[in-house]
């Protein structure tokens, strides 16, 4: 009775007295400035302090995953600063690359290292190759297959600070990924959950190409039913033939007739509206002494494309137990099945991959009804194109299948014998097995266009074992040494070894019966190629940490690495980073509800990359195939038969001479940045500045022919990249009346240089063909280079007589497939139960080859072949030189207008299929509602939610996209030849709901 006053305290808020003046008593809580400290996983899976960090840590949680994605990747895309995730295409697990901030290595790969739990796991990629044709198919790589349900939050680490434990491995960057263990959240807490989740989404193809509707099926101005250009006369609706004669089982003669027209829609209605079926259920449970967590998740999606299909299975267990206060430890196993039937990529086939297939069918010709491609209309010899077979039969017969098993398991077991002092103990170990099978059908025919289109036919069956072992202890010792004064010493050692044996066995010849896919069916001897690769990685680092009054922190790491793949005698390299965070607001003891923080840091290192496997020493092959070039007959096959009946097996020299004297690619970096939280902490910034300069970059040297090789590896490579990232988190509203909206702006400004390639050359391909991407010195990494019309000083077009501009033998630069800038913007507004978000993704800048132009372009159903709506006409800004080219020119104003503009379009230059890379999407949109338990009191249930999300709802793109996600990559995205898409899978646009039950 005495009381007067009733104090207010909780968590996060500051405490608040108020009188007690009656029964009832209003009271508001101000959020305290300072509130409790944000843990963030850093290296090692070790939970610390943010403050206490002094490089840039960002967390994805698992609530602001993107809501319909099927991987941990899409489901963070564009939510972060300086993280570049592409995939490539738009199929059902389809490859993704991760490169956080910028490309540091011409040939070692730029992908970050992807962390579960604290283990390195293996993110390679599975492809495929139909032997018989060299069709890529991606069958996606290894961190896709992990589910986003099972994830707890994702933390992005960069910077030498905060990589150099994982040593080498994690010179890209790492993306640590943290998985559920269901942890209770007090002492003598107890808790037992179950969810089930299940949901379904429609999937339809988003193209974005936009083709002509003016001119049909024939060439040169002509009708011609066997023929799939459309450089035919003008539609007139007039019915007439669109199939080629065919002769009936009666000897009748016959064709299919339509009026000659457009198909409306008709690409969009040539897919089929793809299904994905979700569904998972988990259960959670804890006390004070353990923590468990189960679950199991599946999705099974069919592709837009027929006979296409992709299906996972995925459980999860993890555990944890207290024994005492000393001792503890933790379980954790993430299994994966996935089966999925790919399609047919680009490459050397007939007729290209599925979709480059259908872009090449005249614009009049209804494609559904190709479907039934059994028809004496659509079948081999009704079907009208030697290079154009009917694009269904494609689809149903030529299957890429592959079926993986992936398990990670780990095991931790810390110890705390007194006090200040934990020692942990972690292994972890990756096992996958892919099976990769694909079957080519055999057949020969002579179709209407009267050119013979032959396939022998091809099977092969590919096993991959690849294990990855990972092995670390860390000791570490942390106390506050005097008042204010706290120290921290950790020291670890770690083991990573990677193996993996690949066996490809095909056809040699073709097969011997159509349809039976087999390796005892093919005409020669079955060719088999067995391939092992090793790799042990040791290292050792230790890392001192020093804290005064929670507003200075320093750190301070050393490392010391063995790598396999370096010289025997200096497998070892040593490399360090040190960096400093301050804390303005503790130090100036200014910190008010308005100003509430303000952190400064700076970090520089260096990190060090070990070679590539196998560089050091020449190396020979086991039995060759050697060609008889005159006429590209094989002519000798190893291994052979003796005389005797015996196998004879053959070895030859490789055409690399190893380098005995490589060494690691060293990358120096600095990174400055702050973090500031203003307006009662409804804007929080974060601002970093990233330098990187790495050298000893291996590159692949010509050498002379009359050395007996091609190639040596040496470190001459130099490049830099320097990077700007910003981060805004803006609450506009907060908690008012039940309101509460959340806005999330980052942005990415990139900048990149080569630097140097090698003594002997200033350029370094990364791949061969028509358009090459390239290292050049000088420029930036992955510059385009192409052959371009030949141009006058002026920059005035050269034309031959006929008025057709005339192509450079030369090859000429143009843009790299790196962006300017990346950002995104998310929105999040809920008021009670209810929830919309949006996320957008942009890209500005940047450059990639579009096959698909050059192929509408060549066939005639482009928008850019209707120029000057093909009638004669003269080519812009263009000169003709007097001289024809010989000599000196003598260049004049170009006044003869070409007839033939097939002659133009159908044969550019490469440049001209170079397009501007940007982009703006709405990746995703979504509504949900929360039913709260009040509403179904007598049944044991917590909470439902039910969504609707959408996803790739809207593409922007610069005018002259009117082609192709510039996302797509036809050759996966593991590697760093980025940006060539030649028919890629296009996205979806995807509408679906979702329920979530909790128990």
């Amino acid at each position: 009775k005495d009381v007067t006053t009733i104090v207010f305290s909780y968590i996060g808020y500051t405490n608040l007295e108020k009188p007690i003046l009656s029964l009832v008593v209003d009271a508001s809580m101000a959020v305290e400035g300072k509130q409790l400290e944000e843990l963030v996983v850093t290296a090692g899976a070790i939970k610390r302090e943010k403050s206490s960090v002094v490089s840039q840590v960002n967390t994805i949680k698992s609530d602001d995953f993107a809501k319909s994605s099927s991987d941990v990747f899409s489901a963070i895309q564009s939510k972060t600063p300086g993280v570049r995730i592409t995939s490539a295409s738009g199929a059902p697990g389809s490859t993704k690359r991760i490169v956080l901030g910028g490309e540091t290595s011409f040939l070692g790969g730029n992908n970050a290292l992807i962390v579960v739990d604290g283990v390195p796991v293996n993110n390679q990629v599975s492809n495929g190759r139909q032997n018989s044709s060299g069709n890529f198919v991606d069958f996606g790589n290894r961190g896709n297959d992990y589910n986003p349900d099972d994830i707890e939050s994702v933390t992005i680490l960069r910077g030498p600070a905060a990589v150099a434990q994982y040593g080498s491995r994690g010179t890209n960057g790492v993306v640590m990924i943290t998985t559920k263990s269901g942890k209770s959240s007090g002492k003598n807490d107890k808790k037992f959950n179950v969810s089930i989740n299940t949901g379904v989404t429609f999937d339809r193809a988003y193209l974005q190409i936009k083709r002509q509707d003016k001119f049909g099926q024939g060439y040169d101005n002509s009708p011609d039913p066997i023929e799939n250009f459309s450089w035919g006369p003008a539609f007139d609706g007039v019915v007439r033939p669109w199939t080629p004669p065919v002769t009936t089982s009666n000897g009748t003669i016959t064709q299919l007739i339509r009026p000659y027209s457009a198909v409306k829609d008709q690409l969009q209605d040539a897919f089929n509206l793809g299904l994905t079926f979700k569904n998972g259920l988990a259960i959670e449970g804890s006390s004070d002494k353990y923590s468990y967590y189960f679950s199991y998740g599946n999705i099974s999606n069919t592709g837009i494309f027929p006979n296409t299909f992709y299906k996972r299975h995925s459980f999860t267990a993890n555990a944890t137990a207290n024994f005492n206060e000393k001792l503890s430890s933790s379980v954790r196993v993430q299994y994966s099945k996935i089966n999925q039937r790919a399609i047919l990529g680009a490459g050397s086939t007939n007729f290209g991959g599925h979709y480059q297939s259908l872009l090449q069918q005249a614009v009049n010709i209804p494609l559904n009804e190709l479907r039934d491609y059994n028809s004496i209309y659509h079948d081999f010899i009704g079907y009208y194109g030697g290079y154009t077979a009917n694009p269904y039969y494609l689809m149903n017969n030529i299957n890429n299948n592959n079926n993986v098993d992936n398990l990670l398991a780990s095991a931790e077991l810390v110890f705390k014998p007194i006090e200040y002092v934990t020692l942990t103990g972690r292994v972890g170990n990756n096992f996958s097995l892919s099976e990769v099978e694909q079957q080519n059908p055999k057949y020969s025919y002579v179709p209407k266009s009267g050119q013979s289109a032959t396939d022998i036919g091809g099977y092969s069956f590919e096993p991959e074992k690849r294990n990855q072992m990972n092995a670390e202890f860390i000791g570490s010792y942390n106390r506050e040494v005097v008042k204010n004064f706290k120290l921290g010493v950790t020291g670890g050692f770690r083991y990573t070894g990677n193996s993996s044996k690949r066996i490809l066995s095909y056809t040699q010849g073709g097969l011997v019966v159509p349809g039976f896919y087999n390796l005892s069916n093919s005409v020669g001897t079955p060719v088999t190629e067995n391939e092992v690769n090793e790799q042990r990685l040791l290292g050792v680092y230790g890392t001192v940490t020093f804290g005064y009054k929670n507003m200075l922190f320093a750190e301070y790491t050393a490392t010391n690495e063995w790598s396999s793949t370096l010289p025997e005698g200096k497998r070892g390299f040593f490399y360090q980073a040190g960096g400093l965070s301050f804390i303005l607001t503790e130090a100036l003891k200014k910190k008010t509800e308005w100003f509430s923080y303000m952190k400064l840091r700076f970090n520089v290192g260096t990190q060090g990359k070990d070679a590539l496997a196998y560089r050091l020493n020449t190396v020979y092959n086991a039995n060759p195939v050697y060609d008889d070039y005159s006429d590209g007959n094989l002519q000798v096959i190893f291994p052979v038969i003796g005389l005797n009946g015996s196998n004879v097996s053959g070895f030859t020299l490789g055409n690399r001479i190893g380098n005995p004297d490589l060494k690691p690619e060293i990358t120096l970096e600095y990174e400055a940045g702050a973090d500031v939280s203003i307006l009662k902490e409804y804007l929080n910034l974060e601002y970093t500045f990233r330098h990187r300069t790495s050298k000893n970059l291996v590159v692949d040297i010509s050498t002379p022919a009359s050395s007996g090789y091609r190639v040596q590896s040496k470190n001459v490579g130099k490049i830099r990249n320097i990077s700007h990232e910003f981060l805004a988190r803006i609450s506009v509203l907060k908690n008012i009346k039940n309101v509460n909206w959340d806005l999330t702006y980052q942005f990415s400004k990139y900048q990149n240089k080569v630097l140097k390639v090698s003594d002997e050359s200033d350029e370094l391909a990364l791949n061969t063909g028509g358009v090459q991407i390239v290292a050049k010195e000088g420029l930036p990494f992955g510059t385009f280079k192409a052959t371009d019309f030949v141009r006058t000083p002026e920059g005035k077009i050269v034309v031959n007589a006929q008025g057709v501009p005339v192509e450079s033998s030369d090859y000429s630069y143009f843009g790299s497939y790196i962006p300017k800038f990346t950002m995104g913007l998310g929105s999040v507004f809920s008021w009670k139960g209810l929830s919309f978000g949006v996320q957008f993704d942009i890209k500005q800048g940047g450059t990639f080859y579009s096959g698909t132009k050059s192929a509408t372009d060549f066939n005639g159903t482009s928008l850019s072949s209707l120029v000057n709506n093909r009638e004669p006409y003269i080519f812009p800004n263009s000169v003709q030189d007097l001289n024809g080219g010989i000599g000196t020119p003598l260049y004049v104003e170009n006044t003869t207008a070409t007839t033939n503009l097939y002659s133009i379009v159908g044969s550019l230059p490469e440049s001209q299929n170079l397009i501007n890379a940007s982009y703006i999407k709405l990746r995703e949109a979504s509504v949900s509602y929360t039913f709260d338990k009040k509403f179904f009191k007598k049944v044991p249930l917590s909470a439902i939610t039910i969504s609707v999300i959408g996803t790739n709802l809207k593409f922007w793109l610069p005018k002259e996209n009117v082609f192709a996600d510039p996302e797509s990559n036809s050759f996966g995205n593991n590697g760093d030849v980025q940006g060539l898409e030649f028919g890629s899978t296009p996205q979806t646009r995807s509408v679906g709901f979702d329920v979530k039950l909790k128990f």
